[in-house]
């Protein structure tokens, strides 16, 4: 393969092709050319699979189904769940999508994705994928490929990924993918789990169609639900935000979903009332033994008298305190002396 994405003349190299436009019908017609009679290989996160395990498996394991390659997205996501080997419905998250709309996840697995042809058949296993049944389509991360040594070129000749040259199992091998609406799409064939199994009339046997042309292909909004309302509405308390929605306060105004009841994180954070300042160091033991001190001014608008600075004294034991108004910032000392022999005679001595 040349630095550029094409194809090398020589036989030495692996090329594994997905149809073109004309053959999404038919994903795996002559797909894979490979000299590597035997692979041993699972790639991503990911742990071998030998290939005896590999042929076992019958075409009633498999399911044809198209990906989208997305360069935006940090996880790989998958709508079925059938698909995963195993999930962790603890591991839920909110997803954010490039329309600012929120996509969740309600669990994180493992998904076996099969690619074979005419001479060579080796399984790849994405890990940590997410569970989005509300998903428009299947998302294969192009970012999550690089960490592990598979890069993601597009040009004029076509859309492929390429395992570099230092990869440990597949050095040099290239899967060509395909465009339509100017998105890169892939043809996969999932390995079903031991056990499971997808009827024909099943309506995920077939991904979210694809356009046929180069017209926009794109995903609807969904409608915005009622806790990012309240978010939008500067986190409103709860009941103020479903009387907004569901009374006539405001026109306009669409959402979907139901009324969540949990806790919002950053209102109970922002919210609260205010802590009291915790106490450190000691307090003084008697009167005048701890003094705090402190000058103002210069200030631009001077007093009747032409005092532009005030000296403030404070007794820490008895929280007694002393304020003078002076014109010079050298007049401090003196009234200090005062409020001195004042502590120690007039009062306390």
């Amino acid at each position: 393969m040349d630095e550029n994405g094409g194809e090398d003349d020589g036989g030495g190299g692996n090329t594994a092709e997905l149809a073109e436009e004309d053959e999404v019908e038919i994903p795996f017609a002559n797909m894979l050319i490979s000299t590597n009679e035997n692979i041993h290989f699972s790639s991503s996160a990911y742990s071998d699979r030998p290939m005896s395990a590999v042929m076992q498996n019958t075409e009633a394991d498999e399911t044809d189904f198209i990906a989208l390659l997305d360069p935006g997205s940090t996880h790989h996501i998958f709508r079925q769940r059938a698909f995963f080997n195993e999930i962790d419905f603890s591991k839920r998250l909110s997803m954010t999508m490039a329309n600012s709309s929120s996509l969740q996840t309600l669990g994180t697995g493992s998904v076996t994705i099969r690619f074979k042809g005419p001479n060579t058949v080796f399984d790849i296993t994405l890990k940590n994928c997410l569970y989005a049944p509300s998903a428009p389509i299947n998302l294969i991360s192009v970012g999550s490929l690089n960490d592990k040594g598979i890069d993601f070129i597009s040009n004029d000749k076509g859309v492929y990924l390429h395992y570099r040259d230092t990869h440990p199992k597949l050095p040099g091998l290239t899967i060509k993918a395909f465009k339509r609406g100017r998105l890169p799409y892939i043809n996969c064939r999932y390995v079903l789990p031991d056990g499971k199994t997808l009827s024909k009339g099943d309506p995920f046997t077939r991904d979210t169609p694809i356009p046929e042309n180069d017209s926009v292909a794109c995903v609807a909004v969904p409608l915005p639900s009622p806790e990012l309302w309240h978010q939008r509405f500067g986190h409103l308390g709860k009941d103020a935000t479903k009387v907004i929605l569901t009374m006539d306060y405001a026109t306009g105004i669409k959402y979907s979903g139901q009324f969540s009841k949990e806790i919002c994180p950053p209102c109970i954070i922002a919210k609260r009332p205010r802590h009291s300042h915790p106490y450190i160091g000691n307090w003084a033991t008697a009167i005048g033994e701890l003094l705090h001190i402190d000058t103002c001014g210069p200030f631009p608008v001077q007093t009747p008298h032409h005092e532009r600075y005030f000296f403030i004294v404070l007794d820490d034991y008895s929280n007694f305190g002393f304020t003078f108004l002076l014109k010079h910032k050298n007049d401090v000392l003196e009234h200090f002396l005062i409020v001195e022999a004042f502590l120690q005679t007039a009062l306390w001595e």
